[in-house]
């Protein structure tokens, strides 16, 4: 019984059963920043086309922004059996599909613990992804150009900006483990 307490309490300092430290990337906690995710979408809707002064037709107003900056006015009619006063018509419509302006935090990997093989695969799908330029040599170390690129790649993929967080890193496919 002593000697199997002995072994015991041997175990962690030699390192038996544990991972080993370089397969374990140090978590940190940083504060990142989310924007709202938009999704263009085309609706079709029921536009009033007759006349201005007819009251027994239900309709809203709405004022649609155009290309070219111009703004639009249109009267979509709300009882369609009332009237056939009306045409389909289709426009672009933005939908926000999540919601931004915020901050959480989140778990990253910590800057002292990226390693280069971290660093070259996340440039090297940045470049598979065209978010660096064409013929642009994957370095050791995280440049300006690769964090705007980095931020620039999540803005693209709606996921949390600024940080090399595990959402990011599961994202784009980039083993840690390296």
């Amino acid at each position: 019984m002593r000697f199997l307490s002995i072994i015991i309490f041997l175990f962690p300092i030699f390192g038996f059963g544990q991972t080993p430290k370089s397969v374990q990337p140090v978590v940190c906690t940083e504060e990142c920043e989310f924007e709202a995710v938009y999704k263009v979408k085309e609706i079709e809707v029921p536009i009033y086309i007759g006349k201005e002064d007819d009251l027994t037709v239900k309709r809203d107003i709405y004022h649609i922004n155009l290309e070219g900056g111009e703004t639009k006015r249109i009267a979509v009619v709300l009882d369609l059996y009332k009237t056939e006063s009306y045409k389909m018509t289709k426009f672009r419509k933005r939908v926000q599909l999540r919601p931004g302006g915020f901050k959480e935090n989140r778990e990253v990997i910590c800057p002292e613990k990226v390693t280069t093989a971290i660093l070259k695969q996340i440039q090297l799908k940045l470049l598979e992804e065209d978010f660096l330029p064409k013929g642009y040599e994957p370095l050791d170390d995280f440049k300006l150009e690769v964090k705007n690129a980095l931020g620039q790649y999540q803005r693209a993929k709606g996921l949390p900006i600024g940080h090399l967080d595990f959402e990011t890193l599961e994202f784009m496919e980039i083993d840690v483990n390296k």
